[in-house]
């Protein structure tokens, strides 16, 4: 198992596979993107043993070799999804200690976790409980939006939300607008929003705004349009 792990790169930890570490691991497995798990209760791990594709862990998250061994130094992120907010804590410090860079996403259970969690080192923090009353509450209020979210964030094939880092693009687009590209008629793709370099968003961005290296689009598309839309762009 370790010596698999080890051949890993740009794959993601996650450190619990109760509720949301499972839920977290099956998007993963539906989206092809390479996963370890570390999971400290042995006959979860023996579960996880009867299906040969998992790579996993029996150990405990909070300890740096173990990190190590499911390959930090080489993963694009980290989520951390353990029963208390103090390990979740731990996982998050270390972490970012042994790669600054990681992505890490942390299960919190309370606001003052949230605030220590995003000093650790958290790039997201989320709090399931208040997910779920958020999502309950737009389902009695406005069904059709939550379908549509859960249809654009994961739970559908027919279309997908993608960010773009434009660095990796920018000597192509250097000066232009998304005018210029003009995206929707020659691919169908949809930029439906731009990260800025200082982390602010730009809903429904100005197509008349030269874009910057540092910005990201935010894409709406089907997998057809982004196929597409990778062509254009690389060739």
């Amino acid at each position: 198992m370790k010596q698999r792990i080890a051949k890993l790169k740009d794959h993601v930890i996650i450190c619990g596979y109760g509720r949301n570490g499972k839920e977290a691991a099956s998007i993963f497995q539906h989206k092809s993107i390479p996963y370890v798990i570390i999971e400290m209760n042995k006959d979860i791990s023996e579960s996880l043993l009867n299906d040969g594709n998992i790579l996993y862990l029996n150990d405990d998250a909070t300890i740096d070799e173990v990190l190590i061994d499911a390959g930090i130094n080489n993963a694009r992120g980290l989520i951390t999804t353990l029963p208390d907010d103090a390990s979740n804590v731990y996982v998050t410090l270390t972490a970012k200690e042994i790669n600054k860079e990681i992505n890490i996403v942390s299960r919190a259970s309370s606001d003052s976790a949230v605030k220590k969690l995003k000093r650790a080192g958290a790039n997201n923090v989320i709090m399931p409980d208040k997910i779920g009353g958020n999502h309950m509450a737009t389902l009695m209020i406005q069904p059709d939006i939550k379908e549509f979210i859960d249809m654009i964030s994961g739970q559908s094939e027919g279309i997908l939300i993608q960010e773009f880092p434009l660095n990796v693009v920018m000597q192509k687009l250097a000066g232009n607008t998304l005018l210029d590209l003009d995206l929707r008629k020659r691919t169908g793709v949809n930029p439906i929003g731009i990260k800025h370099s200082d982390g602010t968003f730009e809903i429904n961005p100005d197509m008349n705004k030269p874009l910057d290296a540092g910005d990201k689009l935010i894409l709406l598309a089907t997998p057809v349009q982004l196929r597409q839309f990778n062509q254009l762009i690389n060739n």
